[in-house]
C-alpha cells in the first residue's frame, strides 16, 4: 500500500510541473540554493501533534519543491541526524523523503536546536542554504553533571541568538522557523528568522501549520497563482494548467465543477485530472482547463492555492520577509509573456494593485501601482499593527487576473517593556537610532522624559503610581527615513496591568490612539467615545456596579478593594455633581439686557 501511495505522490509531483513554469517562475538565484528542513522529534511532539500534521507537513514538502531544486532532510531531538543528505529532487528523492513518514514518531527526550541548527547548516555547505526549523518547544537539554539545567539551556538559547544566527546570515544562510505549539519559544523563533532574513509564525491547528509551512515554501519558490474567492474561480484562455492544493477537514470530501457541469472528485477525477488525497488537503492537476468559471463544493480552508501554467504571468521585485510597522514598502511589478516584458503600450492596459492582508483576509494597507514604461511602481503605506501577514500582488485586465503572494512578517518598528520604575524600549527596526528617532510618552496627560540609553534603546523613568490602578502609557516616535519624516503611534503599554482597577488615560493629542494590547480580551460594542472628562467619568461611574459585583466575586476577602472602591465612588459622586451643576448653569435662559 505505501508503494502504490509513494508512485501516487511522484506521479502528482511531476504533474504538478512547478519547475516547468517559464524560467523567471523560479529566479535562478533562488533554484540554487539548498533547501535544508529540520524536524522536531522530541517526546512532547507526541502530545503537540497527535494527528502527526508533520507527516502532512513532510508529504507537502515532497510535493512542492520543484524538481531539479537542491533539498535535505535532517530530524532532531536530543540528537541530530540527517535522515536525508542534500541532493537533487527528483521522483527518487522524493520516495526517500517519504519514506522517512514513520521515524518522525521515533521520539526522543530532550530538544537540542542549537546543535540541530549549526549541523544542518554546516553539512556540505557549498552556497546560500534555506534553512526551515520546526519545533514545538523550545531549547531543552540534559542536565549536566552537578545540576545547572536552566543556565545550560540558558547559554544555549544565547549563543544561539547572539553567535549562530548571526554568524550563518553573513555566510547567506536563511532561516524560517515554525513553532508548532502555545509551548514554544516563539521569541526565539521570531529572532532567528528576523537575523536571517526568514519568516517566522506560531501556529496550533492543522490549516495553520499547513499554511506557515506552504508560505515559506511559495516564498522559496514562487509561483503565479489564480484567485480563489468563495469556493470559485475563472479560468481564462491563457491558462494551460492549474496546480490546486486545496486544504479541508480530515474526513471531509471535495467536489470541483467544471464550466460545462462535469463533476470531479477524488475517487473519480475524470479526464484531464490527477487528484491525491492526504488527511488534511488535496492535490489537483488540471491540464488545459475549459475556460469559464469553475467552482468547488465543499468547505476549503483560507490557505486554498491554484498554482498556475499560464501566458502572460505576473513578475515583481525582491520582497522583503520582514516589514515594521509605520514603514512604507517600495514595490516595483512587470507583466511577462513569452518570456519578454509587455511593452510600455501593452502594459498601460492592464491595472496592477498590492494589498497586505491578515491571515484572515483582512485589509491591513493597499495601494495601486502606476505605469512606468513597462512597469507598474508602489508605495505600500506601513501597517498599523505587528503579526504575520501576506502582501498579495495582482494584475488584472477584461477577466483575466494573475496574482503573486507572499508570507511576511510584520515586526513593530520599537518595542517597549515595563522594567519597573521605568520603561525600556529598543528599535527592531535596523535603520532606526539615536540621531534619526525622537520619542515621545505621556502618563495621564502629562508629558515624561525620554533617555537615551545603547544605541537604539531608550528608556523612561516612571512617576510613582498611587492607588492600586493600572494605567495605559501612551508614546509616539518622529523618525527620519530616507528623505522623509514618519511619525508612528506606539502600542499603549499599560502600567501595573495586575490591578483591579483601570484608569482611563487622558489624550495627550487626537492622534496618540492607542492599539489594542496584544493578547487583550474582544473589545465590548460600546457608543461614542465620551469627549469631556466629566463625561468619561459619568461612563465609569456607570459600569461601576458590574465592577463591584466582579470584585465581590473575586476579591470578597479582600479589604483594600474596599477602601479603595469607597474612595473613589466618594471623588466621582463629587465630579459627576458639579459636572451636572455646570450644564444647569449652561441650560439656564439668557436674559435680556436692561437698557
Amino acid at each position: 500500500m505505501r508503494g502504490i501511495w509513494v508512485v501516487g505522490v511522484a506521479a502528482l509531483c511531476w504533474s504538478l510541473g512547478l519547475a516547468a513554469q517559464a524560467p523567471e517562475a523560479v529566479p535562478e538565484r533562488e533554484s540554487r540554493e539548498d533547501v535544508r528542513v529540520l524536524f522536531d522529534v522530541s517526546g512532547s511532539m507526541r502530545h503537540n501533534d497527535p494527528e502527526r500534521l508533520s507527516a502532512s507537513a513532510l508529504t507537502l514538502l515532497a510535493a512542492l519543491l520543484p524538481a531539479g531544486s537542491r533539498a535535505g532532510l535532517w530530524l532532531f531531538g536530543e540528537t541530530v541526524s540527517e535522515a536525508l543528505p542534500v541532493a537533487e529532487v527528483d521522483a527518487d528523492w522524493r520516495e526517500r523523503a517519504l519514506a522517512l513518514r514513520p521515524r518522525l514518531v521515533e521520539y526522543e527526550q530532550y530538544t537540542d536546536i542549537e546543535a540541530a541548527v549549526r549541523d544542518a547548516a554546516e553539512a556540505s555547505a557549498n552556497g546560500p542554504r534555506q534553512l526551515v526549523l520546526f519545533t514545538d518547544g523550545m531549547v531543552d537539554l540534559p542536565a549536566p553533571a552537578g545540576g545547572g539545567k536552566a543556565e545550560r539551556d540558558a547559554a544555549s538559547r544565547q549563543r544561539l541568538l547572539d553567535e549562530l544566527a548571526p554568524a550563518l546570515a553573513e555566510e547567506g544562510v536563511t532561516l524560517h522557523a515554525i513553532a508548532f505549539s502555545a509551548e514554544a519559544d516563539l521569541a526565539l523563533a521570531e529572532r532567528l528568522a528576523q537575523v536571517g532574513g526568514g519568516l517566522a509564525a506560531q501556529v496550533e491547528s492543522a490549516d495553520g501549520l499547513l499554511q506557515a509551512f506552504l508560505d515559506i515554501l511559495e516564498r522559496l519558490f514562487p509561483v503565479d497563482q489564480l484567485p480563489l474567492e468563495a469556493g470559485r474561480f475563472l479560468v481564462d484562455d491563457g491558462v494551460a494548467g492549474i496546480s490546486a492544493l486545496l486544504l479541508r477537514e480530515p474526513g471531509e470530501g471535495l467536489v470541483i465543477v467544471d464550466p460545462e457541469g462535469g463533476r470531479h472528485d477524488a475517487e473519480a477525477p475524470g479526464q484531464g485530472l490527477e487528484w491525491l488525497s492526504e488527511s488534511h488537503f488535496d492535490l489537483v492537476r488540471i491540464d488545459d482547463p475549459l475556460p469559464g468559471e469553475w467552482r468547488i463544493e465543499g468547505t476549503l480552508g483560507d490557505a486554498s492555492r491554484l498554482h498556475l501554467d499560464a501566458d502572460p504571468v505576473l513578475r515583481h521585485g525582491a520582497l522583503p520577509a520582514t516589514l515594521y510597522t509605520g514603514f512604507p514598502l517600495p514595490l516595483e511589478a512587470w507583466l511577462v509573456s513569452q518570456g519578454q516584458r509587455l511593452s510600455a503600450e501593452e502594459s498601460a492596459t492592464w491595472r496592477v494593485r498590492a494589498r497586505l492582508q491578515g491571515l484572515g483576509g483582512e485589509a491591513l494597507a493597499a495601494t495601486e501601482l502606476g505605469p512606468e514604461g513597462t512597469a507598474f511602481v508602489g508605495r505600500l503605506p506601513g501597517a498599523e499593527l505587528a503579526g504575520n501577514a501576506r502582501l498579495l500582488l495582482e494584475a488584472s485586465r477584461d477577466g483575466v487576473r494573475r496574482q503573486r503572494l507572499q508570507a511576511v512578517n510584520v515586526l513593530p518598528a520599537i518595542e517597549a517593556r515595563d522594567a519597573g520604575e521605568r520603561v525600556e524600549l529598543a528599535a527592531r527596526h535596523p535603520d532606526l537610532d539615536h540621531a534619526n528617532t525622537r520619542l515621545e510618552a505621556f502618563l495621564l496627560g502629562e508629558a515624561l522624559a525620554v533617555e537615551t540609553g545603547e544605541p537604539g534603546q531608550w528608556r523612561i523613568p516612571l512617576p510613582p503610581l498611587e492607588g492600586d490602578a493600572a494605567v495605559p502609557l501612551l508614546m509616539r516616535a518622529e523618525i527620519d527615513w530616507r528623505g522623509e519624516t514618519l511619525r508612528l503611534d506606539l502600542p499603549r503599554l499599560l502600567l501595573n496591568p495586575d490591578a483591579r482597577l483601570a484608569l482611563e488615560a487622558f489624550e495627550a493629542s487626537e492622534s496618540l490612539a492607542g492599539e489594542a494590547l496584544e493578547g487583550a480580551a474582544e473589545p465590548r460594542e460600546t457608543g461614542p467615545a465620551p469627549r469631556t472628562t466629566a463625561e468619561r467619568i459619568e461612563t465609569q461611574l456607570r459600569e461601576l456596579p458590574r465592577a463591584v459585583e466582579q470584585g465581590w466575586r473575586r476579591y470578597h476577602d479582600d479589604p483594600r478593594l474596599w477602601g479603595g472602591l469607597v474612595a473613589l465612588l466618594f471623588l466621582l459622586v463629587i465630579i459627576v455633581a458639579m459636572s451636572g451643576a455646570r450644564r444647569r448653569a449652561r441650560r439656564r435662559p439668557r436674559e435680556e439686557p436692561h437698557v
